[in-house]
């Protein structure tokens, strides 16, 4: 039987998940008369499931919330089919628990919102517009039909791979080592940032699939000290339709080391563009941002026929700060400034593919 502290915590959560908003506001509310001038009341919880190791749940067409049992480790090999309806998934650890381990998650149909911590798991929103937050390890999730939000960090391990299937989805991937996210159909927003431990196994991917897909990758231009400089580029991919590439270069927070091993010009292979069509599809530089003190001196393309590919090099320098280069390959030959535009400035001077 839960304490008093724990039942307490326990409704308090369901109280803050009930009153967020995962999506249009209108989905979150039944309309009755008399409730305003709206005419809208809040959709309520009907039930609240404790999921803890090893339990299956199966949801109906009402609004269910699923919280781990504040007396339970965790949900090694739980199971939740939350049904129809609006429902709530949060699956966080708690107290350093080890969240949902070797388990299943399926929103079903409604416009569900699933926060889960764990590995070796498969999310899945089902038809609506869901969304899914999560932090994982070696996981799969799937948005499936409709105009899914997720969010998903995913740590240097085994990676795991997120598809929002049909639907117009916003997929972020910040903050992930391993992440391999598809667009699928429909117009989709992907975000991924910075690169990936170079090592069997490890990549940063986001393939937008069919539909005039956005791809925006984020790129960190301040080197570490002792900056380990085995890290391979994120790899993007455009699909079917008319593509977006963006690249936002940002600056961290590190300091440049003072020691003689430290290179005359840092090199960052920011990404690879493996689809760039000229003509349909469009890539910038956000150069926007802070850049600690840098400044975009050139912008250089570099061909190679034999590759079929461009690479272009962006001379960042910065008064005492040590020069670094940005790399960015294109697999396209013919490439020119006109295929490439900036945000907020622009290099000095730009150097054409030699001729």
């Amino acid at each position: 039987m839960l304490g008093a502290t724990a039942l307490l915590g326990l409704l308090g959560s369901v109280a803050i998940l009930s009153l967020l908003d995962f999506g249009d506001d209108t989905d979150d509310c039944d309309t009755e008369e008399g409730a305003g001038e709206t005419g809208e009341t809040p959709t309520t919880v009907e039930e609240i499931i404790l999921v803890e190791n090893g339990t299956d749940h199966s949801g109906d067409a009402g609004r269910q919330a699923y919280l781990f049992d504040p007396e339970a480790s965790g949900g090694i090999g739980a199971s939740i089919d939350a049904g129809g309806g609006d429902d709530i998934v949060n699956l966080t650890r708690l107290g350093g628990g080890i969240g949902l381990v070797g388990g299943q998650v399926a929103g079903g149909a409604g416009n569900d919102a699933i926060s889960v911590e764990g590995e070796q798991s498969t999310l899945s929103g089902g038809a609506g517009d869901d969304t899914i937050l999560g932090e994982l390890l070696a996981s799969e999730v799937n948005g499936d039909g409709g105009n899914d939000s997720i969010s998903v960090v995913s740590g240097p391990s085994d990676a795991s791979t997120v598809n929002g299937g049909d639907g117009d989805d916003t997929i972020d991937g910040s903050g992930s080592d391993n992440i391999s996210l598809l667009g699928g159909a429909g117009n989709d927003s992907i975000t991924t940032e910075g690169g990936t431990p170079v090592g069997t196994g490890y990549r940063i991917s986001a393939d937008g699939g069919d539909g005039d897909d956005t791809l925006t990758h984020e790129v960190d231009v301040f080197p570490l000290t002792s900056q380990d400089p085995a890290f391979a580029p994120a790899f993007l991919t455009g699909g079917d339709g008319a593509d977006a590439f963006e690249l936002r270069l940002t600056s961290d927070n590190g300091v440049f080391s003072p020691s003689a091993e430290d290179p005359d010009v840092f090199e960052t292979d920011a990404a690879v563009i493996t689809d760039f069509e000229q003509g349909t599809d469009t890539l910038s530089f956000d150069l926007s941002g802070s850049l600690a003190g840098y400044s975009v001196m050139t912008g250089t393309l570099v061909e190679d026929t034999d590759a079929g590919s461009t690479e272009i090099i962006l001379r960042l320098s910065g008064g005492s700060l040590p020069d670094q280069d940005v790399r960015v390959t294109v697999a396209t030959t013919g490439l020119s400034w006109d295929d490439v535009s900036f945000i907020g400035t622009q290099p000095g001077t730009l150097t054409p593919v030699a001729a």
